[in-house]
């Protein structure tokens, strides 16, 4: 598949600073899926939390867009 058709389908994200091509159609939950089952499960149970590239938190519904940047972050205990 060519570049170009490449990016119709799918759209190109960074987590952790891995890049993935996932589906137009994903939420910020898939792309957690797609990039570690262990860091999905992580933010689930509450043990870490999901920030964008302005470090603001964005749940697991929202929605992605071609070229965002999401880091699974720790929870800090106090």
């Amino acid at each position: 598949m060519n570049e170009k058709a490449k990016t119709g389908e799918r759209i190109k994200i960074h987590v952790n600073g891995k890049a993935l091509w996932v589906s137009r159609a994903f939420s910020v939950r898939h792309a957690l899926l797609a990039y570690d089952e262990d860091s999905l499960a992580e933010v689930v149970s509450g043990e870490a939390y999901v920030t964008d590239a302005k470090g603001d938190e964005v749940g697991l519904d929202g929605a992605l867009f071609d070229g965002m940047s999401l880091f699974v972050r720790d929870v800090e205990i106090e």
